[in-house]
């Protein structure tokens, strides 16, 4: 589905994804831009990038996912990029890709756990596992991904994978299928 394309290559050409590293926050907000099926668009896009400290291969993605409301950043022109995310942060992005929106009062940023949970796309033990972790992973932002893709867009009885064009529904099951059997064997 190309939402991870690796941190480099192994000897025999196979991605590497670092699955057991901390994410930081640029990595995370490509990963929700591709979620979206926007990687396209956010690597054209050529607005300016109201945040100062984001890395160059990231810039484009930074600016547009400001554009279109994705992130607004940490404050003063900052987005913090190499600082790791938060499960909590990683969440307002996805509730943001499901359409939900703080400016729209459909959440308040320090209730976003609360409104996952309300929404089906976290159980509560999903939620309460990964409060209680030390750090958020790339595993972890895979696991949220997946459920993501099977929850319900805002106002709809359609799971945001059904809403995708950038990817077979086919292709798409047999990934949530994949990483079900190996998460929950």
């Amino acid at each position: 589905m190309r939402l991870f394309v690796g941190t480099g290559v192994d000897a025999t050409g196979a991605p590497i994804f670092e699955l057991n590293r901390p994410l930081n926050r640029m990595e995370a907000l490509a990963l929700v831009v591709r979620l979206m099926g926007l990687e396209e668009r956010a690597l054209g896009y050529t607005g300016p990038n109201p945040f100062v400290d984001t890395p160059d291969w990231g810039s484009n993605i930074a600016a547009f996912a400001y554009n279109e409301g994705i992130t607004a950043g940490i404050g003063n022109g900052l987005f913090a990029s190499e600082r790791m995310v938060s499960h909590h942060e990683f969440t307002v992005f996805l509730l943001r890709v499901l359409g939900y929106s703080e400016a729209n009062g459909d959440f308040l940023f320090e209730h976003a756990l609360d409104k996952a949970v309300e929404i089906g796309l976290y159980s509560e033990n999903q939620r309460n596992i990964q409060e209680s972790a030390e750090q958020y992973l790339r595993s972890d932002a895979v696991l949220n991904m997946v459920n993501a893709l099977m929850t319900n867009t805002k106002d709809s009885n359609t799971n945001l994978i059904d809403t995708l064009d950038m990817i077979s529904r086919q292709a798409a099951v047999r990934f949530v299928a994949d990483i079900g059997d190996i998460i929950w064997f």
